[in-house]
C-alpha cells in the first residue's frame, strides 16, 4: 500500500501534523491536549472499518517521511516525542488511541 498523494491527506483536527487513514474518523468525545514543560500530551481516538493491520501498514509507511522513526509497529519516536497506537475491536470497526508524549529521557 503507497502511502497516500499529498493532495489526497486528510489531516487530524488534535494532531495537525498526523495524517489519517482514509476512511478514518476521529471520535471527538475521546480527546486530551496537554501543554507542560516537557512537552506535549496528546490522546485521541479514531475509528475505521480497516483492520489492524492494514492500519498499522498505513502507518508504517506514512509516518517515517514526517520524520517518525519506528520503535516496533505501534511505537514511534521524533525529536523529543513518542507516538504510540492502540487498538481496540468494536463491532466491525476498529478504534485507533493514539497517544503523544514526551519522548522518556529526554
Amino acid at each position: 500500500m503507497a502511502a497516500p498523494a499529498l493532495a489526497d491527506t486528510v489531516y487530524s483536527t488534535v494532531m495537525e501534523d498526523l495524517p489519517l487513514m482514509q476512511g478514518m474518523s476521529e471520535r471527538p468525545d475521546d480527546t486530551t491536549v496537554f501543554d507542560n514543560p516537557n512537552g506535549r500530551i496528546i490522546e485521541f481516538s479514531t475509528q475505521t472499518s480497516e483492520s489492524t493491520a492494514a492500519v498499522k501498514d498505513f502507518y508504517a509507511q506514512t509516518l517515517p517521511p514526517l520524520g517518525w522513526k519506528a520503535a516496533d509497529a505501534t511505537h514511534f519516536v521524533r525529536e523529543k516525542e513518542e507516538l504510540k497506537l492502540d487498538f481496540n475491536k468494536k463491532g466491525d470497526a476498529t478504534i485507533v488511541h493514539f497517544s503523544v508524549t514526551p519522548a522518556k529521557g529526554k
